[in-house]
């Protein structure tokens, strides 16, 4: 009885270039296949990746806003002021965006506050915008969804209808109204 492991060295012939990668060219006919299986799992973490920043982006938007917004605020503010009409200066300080002590200092500043706008238009435009953007963050985090954009309606679902708090503005981000500086009424040191 002849051993499973003997081989007739006679019926045995190498197998040809096409036998050979026969399985290799079936499986790249295959929809399916793929050269380099790397390549689409580099594709698919830069798509997670930059799903998890957009959605990072829509949790630290209103603080990045608030502050550009609230920069916007003051210079609106202070040309309504001057040159404005009291209903759409009563809408800002409605908003809530300033301190009654940053009111107060806003009221006593002098200076060129029309350099700001060149129309009352633009100045009452972009008073409206900001009563815009003050009143939908406060609808988001109110939880109607009816009165919300298509950016507000995703952050609610995303963060507040899962009870995930959203942050409205970060100290260190947001401009303060300061008093301007004085400049010093007595310099006897510096004269000599």
């Amino acid at each position: 009885m002849a051993s499973l492991f003997d081989k007739d060295p006679a019926s045995s012939r190498p197998p040809t270039n096409l036998e050979r990668i026969e399985k290799e060219i079936k499986h790249l006919k295959k929809r399916t296949s793929v050269r380099d299986g790397r390549a689409t799992t580099s594709r698919l973490s830069y798509l997670i990746v930059l799903a998890v920043l957009a959605i990072l982006g829509l949790y630290l938007l209103d603080p990045i806003l608030y502050a550009l917004k609230k920069d916007d605020a003051i210079h609106a503010y202070l040309y309504l002021h001057d040159y404005g009409n009291v209903p759409e200066l009563k809408a800002l300080v409605d908003t809530g965006m300033f301190a009654s002590s940053e009111l107060t200092i806003l009221n006593r500043r002098q200076g060129t506050a029309h350099d700001y706008y060149t129309s009352l238009d633009q100045a009452n435009k972009t008073a409206a915008s900001i009563v815009q953007y003050v009143n939908g963050v406060h609808a988001l985090h109110a939880g109607k969804y009816q009165e919300l954009d298509a950016v507000g309606k995703m952050r609610y679902l995303l963060f507040v209808h899962n009870r995930i708090p959203l942050p409205t503005s970060w100290s260190f981000l947001t401009p303060i109204v300061t008093e301007p500086d004085q400049p010093a009424a007595n310099n006897s040191d510096t004269a000599q």
